[in-house]
């Protein structure tokens, strides 16, 4: 068998693999905000309804505080509404995981292209479906997968990684703007996939004009005007959808932060919870009990700033060479990704299922370095030893874990009561979670146990 058709057979079995992973969360119940977005919500109940949601913003939710523009998030509830003859859980999860899979093989034909355009070798798409099982059995994906509203974090991701893929694979395909129709989808489900932009500038600048972010540098300058003219399409699509949006979204919508300054200064810490997450990911919360810092010399604040910092360092270093681009553009990613809920103040501080787009970036960046760096020095110590083979191998020895991580996820998002009891178990300090859980154990018949959870709303500071 060939080396390609090995590599699309083990890309088949990965996708079995981690069906095999979620095949216990297809008959988990709906959670949090998919109570006035579907289950309440009596706009999905009729597929005439699709139309109005490209032009009626109120649709989305039957609270107006979070009616948003997102009508292709809407549309596909109404189908799995339809498709299941009601509330059934099932269809709901089954057409978020077939996207969910989506994603995967446009994630590998990606990243085995960028990985060819700056070192050309036949190990670039075993590194490359590496990447995509380690971010496909991850727990963190389990947090968006598990949430059926949040599936829009998961269209707009997929928009964004798709509309790439084929500027990136079929690049002859350009001038028909082909590229651009899965990026404007994916704005349609969240607006977070308006950083295409930037991201196809990006990938311009450093895979194709030969530039790094040294643009002040003698030579650089042109490089990133013939980038930033290249990407003029992309960049003047998404501002039509951002106009789009804003214009659509109506005056009653609440993002909920309260002070912004507090809000951002506590953004740089987030990122490091979420890049932190894709390694070890034990600290997974459906609802955390994080507050905003109170200024931005508390230690987590700074910590959160050195973090940025060494991260944008590491981005600028590994530009200059073709190479490590690779790691640059996957940091640029991440840190792109995060934009959308770093800039505008929302009512939780983090949200486990908002890095589901950002990981994307950071995974590239890791096994890209994984397979240049420390490949480079593991061959400089033994010239004899394979060692791609053996950092892919070691790697993938992990990726069971993983996937048992995510299992386990899949049986904490099962029913209120486990998810609740996840909550306050992880944050015991969250109001929300203690009222929440108590309820659930009032339900049961649990009263005294139900009394327990409320006594310690007094002592809760949310």
């Amino acid at each position: 068998m060939r080396a390609d058709a090995k590599v699309w057979l083990l890309l088949g079995l990965l996708l079995a693999g981690v069906t095999v992973v979620y095949l216990n969360h297809f008959d988990n119940g709906f959670h949090f905000d998919d109570a006035h977005t579907v289950e309440n919500n009596p706009a999905i109940q009729s597929l005439s309804n699709i139309p109005r949601f490209f032009r009626d913003a109120t649709l989305f939710s039957t609270l107006p505080d979070h009616q948003m523009y997102r009508p292709l998030v809407s549309a596909t509830l109404a189908i799995d509404y339809r498709l299941g003859g009601g509330l059934e859980p099932f269809y709901f999860h089954l057409s978020t995981f077939i996207w969910f899979l989506a994603q995967l093989v446009c994630m590998f034909v990606l990243f085995a292209a960028l990985l060819n355009k700056t070192a050309p070798h036949p190990r670039n798409a075993w590194l490359a479906l590496f990447a995509c099982a380690w971010y496909g059995l991850n727990p963190c994906c389990a947090e968006t997968v598990n949430y059926v509203v949040q599936r829009g974090d998961l269209l707009s991701t997929l928009g964004v990684v798709a509309g790439l893929t084929i500027a990136v694979a079929w690049p002859k395909q350009r001038r028909y703007g082909i590229y651009l129709v899965p990026a404007a989808l994916g704005a349609l489900a969240k607006p977070p996939a308006l950083m295409f932009a930037p991201i196809y500038f990006c990938y311009l600048l450093l895979f194709e004009e030969g530039g790094n972010f040294y643009f002040w540098e003698r030579g650089e300058f042109g490089a990133w005007r013939r980038a930033l003219r290249r990407s003029a399409p992309a960049a003047a699509a998404c501002l039509g959808l951002y106009l789009l949006q804003d214009a659509m979204t109506p005056a009653t919508f609440e993002p909920g932060g309260a002070s912004a300054w507090r809000y951002w200064i506590t953004q740089p810490y987030a990122a490091v919870y979420y890049a932190k997450s894709l390694f070890l990911p034990t600290e997974l919360s459906a609802d955390t009990d994080w507050e905003p810092f109170s200024n931005v010399f508390q230690t987590p604040a700074v910590v959160g700033l050195v973090f940025v910092a060494a991260l944008v360092a590491i981005a600028a270093r590994t530009s200059r060479d073709l190479e490590t681009r690779p790691i640059a553009f996957g940091i640029f990613w991440f840190f792109s990704a995060l934009v959308p809920t770093a800039v505008v103040p929302l009512a939780e501080v983090v949200n486990d299922h908002r890095m589901f787009f950002p990981l994307v970036g950071l995974t590239l960046a890791v096994c890209a370095w994984a397979g240049t760096t420390v490949v480079r020095r593991l061959e400089s110590l033994n010239p004899f030893c394979d060692a791609r083979a053996w950092v892919v191998a070691a790697a993938a020895a992990a990726l069971p874990l993983y996937g048992w991580g995510t299992y386990k996820r899949n049986e904490v998002w099962h029913t209120e009561e486990s998810l609740w009891l996840d909550v306050v178990e992880k944050s015991p300090r969250n109001g929300r979670g203690l009222m929440n859980y108590g309820l659930t154990q009032m339900a049961a018949g649990r009263y005294r146990r139900a009394l327990e959870y409320f006594c310690l709303l007094y002592t809760s500071p949310s």
